[in-house]
Parts: structure tokens; sequence; C-alpha cells
């Protein structure tokens, strides 16, 4: 399967998943997923993880920058990754005031018309930072300098109910299960 949208193998691959991680969720998973899970797989374990904002990091020092500093500021973002309106929502959770956006398709790879069009945006709107994602930043790291700051967004996985359960799964995957690499 292509590397887009929500799933990264077909529904039916669920049969042979030892875990199950839905992620970016807010709570425990929905009933109606959880049955879909156990109708191809009674066995495999399931853990919820959130992902969290935790800080901006400037593109071209690696500096990390607070939280905060995007409170009250003009923004203009971009991204291609599945779910932008997740990371959209970041920004306005954390007091971005989003005044010009684009969106590219999941794994889009950035040339120097798309970075210029996203500078022009940000330009003509009068905003104050450029902001992406993690995941695009290393994407277009050294070949695009813009004059207003270009920083992306650190989000961090935090597991969502059974951490020791989660923690005991990623050591039986990376050592096996005799525990020895």
């Amino acid at each position: 399967m292509l590397p887009r949208g929500i799933l990264r193998e077909p529904v039916s691959n669920l049969s042979r998943a030892s875990y199950v991680f839905i992620t970016k969720s807010s709570g425990p998973p929905a009933e109606a997923l959880v049955s879909l899970i156990r109708r191809h797989n009674p066995r495999a374990e399931i853990i919820a993880c959130a992902h969290t904002a935790t800080e901006l990091v400037e593109l071209e020092s690696g500096l990390a920058v607070p939280l905060a500093t995007l409170q009250g500021k003009r923004v203009a973002s971009f991204s291609g990754i599945a779910t932008p309106e997740r990371f959209e929502e970041t920004l306005r959770g954390q007091g971005a005031v989003i005044v010009a956006n684009r969106r590219f398709l999941d794994h889009h790879a950035f040339n120097d018309e798309d970075l210029d069009e996203v500078l022009d945006r940000a330009i003509r709107a009068k905003a104050e930072m450029i902001v992406t994602t993690e995941k695009d930043a290393v994407r277009i790291q050294g070949r695009f300098r813009p004059p207003i700051p270009l920083v992306f967004i650190r989000l961090e996985v935090e597991i969502l109910g059974d951490r020791d359960g989660f923690n005991a799964a990623v050591e039986r995957i990376c050592l096996g299960p005799s525990g020895q690499r």
C-alpha cells in the first residue's frame, strides 16, 4: 500500500500482529475500532498513544523555543502529513493565529517552487513565523532559509493506559522473547 492516510497495511494483515498501536488518540480507543481489531485478531495487544506538543525548534539553528512563543503570533503553516487538521489544531491550541496555510499530500517531496509558494503566502499574510511539522522539516532542512523565523513543532508520544505494558512490549520487540540481543 502507498504510505497515505491512516492505514499502512490492509486491515486483513491485523491477523498477524502481536501489537496494534492506535496513534493520535485522545483517550481509550472507540469500541467499534476495538471490535474491528478483535474480529481480525483476538490476541493482539492494543496500545493507545497520544501526540503531545513539547516545543518549537528553529530549523536553521536547532535551538529549542518554548511553545508559549506561539501565543498570539501570526503564523504561516505548511505540512505534508496524513492529517494536517491535527497539526493546525495543535498550533491553534497553543494560541497561534494561522494567517496562511498550505497543505501538501502525505510524504510530499518539497521542491523549491513549493517552498517559494509557502514563503510568498507568509509574506503576503504578514506572518511573523513559519511553522511546519518535524516530519516535514527533515525534508527541507538546509534548502529553505526564509527571511522570517522558520520553526517546526516537536511532538512526543504519550502512552495512554498501561505504560508498563507498553515498555514490556517494546522490550519484547527489540530483544525478542528471550530478552537477549
